[in-house]
């Protein structure tokens, strides 16, 4: 090889990893402004696919992300970008417990990456980096690796007719949270220098998938905390009636979902049901129950209109069921409270009620006292009158009178000091008809 022809190679290996270096910084801060504006995991990672096959040219990019306890998989290719593959995946634990991104079918291509994420095969063998991504140029035949536990046969599905497979996983803080597999049908498609690339934009994808997920978090908790702050000033306004403050909160709920647009919500208590203007009902709903005082008194529903992705619960966040058990419960407190302030004011009225007895007791005994003495006077005189043998008849029936509404008013004045409790009570037979007709006289009088 001649010197030109030396200097011809370095100048385009210089050249080359020049360009690399300038995609690397363009690709970054397009997949780091993407996760800046916190948008859903599904949006994500297909821009980032989208952003990788147009840079690598590859027939095929997957994307496997980890999150809490679930495992997402999207799956792109380049012949058919409308129509990806996005999906909740059936994850595997590894030896410590924790879930690794691959599913636990038997074929090759999840038994090798299970092999590279649980750590099992050395980054030393051919084909292996020194952060254990593995690259091949040759997929039309069997894959033996060998290691110091012995040979590990890997007969990639060739359905696709990929020829080309790069597995890169995806580490944050010593943890494997993902893989990014890249796939061509092209022989030899991957250069090491193209892995070390992908390599560095693994650790930026990290970065942002973390960033992203910051993002997301935080307009969803303000969402939900806007929509519980809102429950609580309805709460506090006194003059609202329970029916009007359960009309409130079922306007507060969609905002706070994650798809507000299509979100509408449904509150049922005591089968009279407080809904959205929008209001349908649909398969993808959740649901809360109201229980107050250990009784079942209704349910806080919310339905998405139109059938959206699976997420943590159907197309609901797992956040989002903290919300509405937690509106659930705010619901039953209002409704405890309500009832609490009904009974108050019930309680109080029956004791202004009974004060108003005790105070007409008290008068009634004193009015008792001032009368029963000029009607002992009364009564006695026109006794004496009764027995003047020279009156006449008609004034001996006067006087009669007198004596007839003398004993009935004294018999009245009793009662009042009895109503008064003046006189101590007794226990003794009585005729129920006779208390019925005097409590009658009472009530004509």
């Amino acid at each position: 090889m001649t010197k030109q022809m030396k200097k011809t190679e370095r100048i385009d290996a210089h050249v080359s990893a020049r360009k690399l270096v300038r995609d690397f910084r363009v690709i970054s801060n397009r997949i780091l402004y993407f996760a800046s504006r916190g948008v859903l995991r599904y949006d994500f990672m297909r821009e980032v696919s989208n952003i990788l096959i147009d840079f690598s040219g590859c027939d095929s990019v997957e994307l496997r992300l980890k999150a809490h306890d679930n495992c997402y998989r999207f799956e792109l290719e380049s012949s058919t970008r409308k129509a990806p593959r996005f999906e909740i995946m059936n994850c595997v634990r590894n030896e410590d417990g924790g879930v690794i991104p691959c599913s636990g079918d038997d074929s090759s291509l999840e038994c090798l990456c299970r092999d590279i994420l649980s750590g099992k095969i050395d980054r030393t063998l051919p084909f292996f980096t020194k952060n254990g991504s593995y690259w091949t140029g040759d997929l039309e035949n069997t894959l033996t690796i060998f290691s110091e536990s012995g040979a590990c046969h890997y007969n990639i599905n060739q359905s696709k007719n990929y020829r080309s497979l790069a597995i890169i996983p995806l580490v944050e803080d010593d943890e494997k949270i993902g893989l990014m597999l890249l796939k061509s049908k092209e022989d030899n498609y991957f250069t090491e220098e193209e892995i070390d690339f992908y390599e560095d934009l693994g650790e930026t994808l990290v970065v942002a998938t973390s960033y992203r997920m910051a993002q997301v978090g935080l307009r969803e908790r303000v969402k939900e905390l806007t929509c519980l702050y809102g429950i609580s000033r309805l709460a506090e306004k006194t003059s609202t009636t329970l029916e009007e403050i359960l009309q409130g909160i079922v306007e507060l709920l969609p905002p706070a979902w994650l798809y507000p647009e299509i979100a509408c919500a449904r509150i049922i208590i005591d089968g009279n049901s407080y809904i959205t203007e929008n209001f349908q009902d649909g398969p993808q709903k959740q649901k809360a129950d109201i229980v107050v005082e250990g009784e079942h008194r209704g349910v806080v529903e919310m339905v998405y209109t139109v059938e959206k992705i699976e997420l943590d619960e159907g197309p609901f966040l797992k956040e989002e069921r903290k919300l509405i058990d937690t509106i659930a419960r705010e619901v039953a407190l209002k409704i405890e409270k309500r009832h609490a302030e009904d009974e108050r004011i019930k309680l109080q009225e029956q004791l202004r009620h009974a004060d108003r007895l005790a105070t007409i007791g008290q008068l009634s005994a004193g009015v008792a006292h001032e009368l029963n003495e000029p009607l002992s006077n009364i009564l006695g005189f026109a006794q004496l009158i009764k027995k003047y043998p020279k009156l006449s008849e008609q004034t001996r029936k006067d006087v009669e009178k007198i004596v007839k509404a003398s004993l009935h008013a004294r018999e009245v004045i009793k009662k009042l000091m009895i109503f008064a409790r003046q006189m101590p009570p007794q226990k003794t037979q009585v005729n129920l008809n006779r208390i019925v007709e005097e409590g009658l006289y009472f009530l004509e009088s």
